[in-house]
C-alpha cells in the first residue's frame, strides 16, 4: 500500500497595499464637508443678526407709541404735578436716538404756546433711548403735545398739521422701517 502523496504548491501572490481604508474619508471630502458647514453657519449667523435688528426696531417702535399714549392719557387724567393745572403734556424727539416726556404747568395756559419751552418740565429726568442700532429717520420738528381735557393734539405747536408720521429705522439698513402715525384725534397706529 504505497500510496503516493502529491503536493500541489500554489504560488502565493503579494497582498495589495491600499491607502484608503474601507468606510473612511479622504482629505478632500473632509474639506468639502467643512466648507459647507462654515458657509451654512455664516448664513445662519447673518440671518439671526437681521432678525435681532428687526425685533429691536419693533420693540422701539412699540415703546415710542406706548409713550405717546402715556402722554395722551396723562392729558385725560386730572393729575397735577405742580401747584398750577397742567396746560399740556408732550413728547419731544431730542436726538436721532432719544426722546423725553414733559408737561407744562405755567400759571397762564391761555398763551397759545403748546411746545416745549423753558417753563416745561420733563416727567422723567433722563431721556428715553431707542435700542442699539435703531434711530429716528427725521428728527426735525418732531414734537407731539396733548392739551387737556379733550385732549387736543398738536404737532410742533400746530393743531392742523395732521396726520403725522414718525419713522424709526435700523441704522445699518435704512430701508427697514416702522412708522408711527398720529392723526388729529390722537389715534396712534404702527405700520
Amino acid at each position: 500500500m504505497n500510496k503516493k502523496i502529491k503536493f500541489n504548491i500554489k504560488k502565493v501572490s503579494k497582498p495589495k497595499v491600499c491607502f484608503k481604508a474601507d468606510g473612511g474619508f479622504t482629505l478632500l471630502e473632509l474639506l468639502v464637508a467643512m466648507s459647507i458647514i462654515i458657509i451654512m453657519s455664516a448664513i445662519t449667523v447673518a440671518n439671526i443678526k437681521v432678525g435681532n435688528n428687526r425685533q429691536a426696531l419693533l420693540r422701539s417702535t412699540q415703546k415710542f407709541a406706548f409713550d405717546i399714549r402715556k402722554v395722551q392719557n396723562l392729558a385725560l387724567s386730572p393729575k397735577k404735578y405742580g401747584t398750577n393745572p397742567v396746560c399740556f403734556y408732550g413728547i419731544k424727539i431730542e436726538s436721532s436716538t432719544s426722546y423725553f416726556l414733559y408737561y407744562d404747568d405755567r400759571s397762564n395756559c391761555n398763551t397759545g404756546v403748546t411746545r416745549f419751552s423753558g417753563q416745561s418740565t420733563k416727567i422723567e429726568p433722563q431721556p428715553v433711548f431707542l435700542e442699539s442700532g435703531i434711530e429716528f429717520a427725521d428728527t426735525v420738528n418732531k414734537e407731539v403735545t396733548f392739551v387737556p381735557p379733550e385732549p387736543i393734539s398738536y404737532f410742533f405747536g400746530n393743531a392742523n398739521n395732521f396726520p403725522q408720521n414718525i419713522v424709526l429705522r435700523i441704522t445699518q439698513n435704512i430701508t427697514d422701517t416702522r412708522t408711527v402715525t398720529i392723526n388729529k384725534f390722537g389715534n396712534i397706529e404702527i405700520q
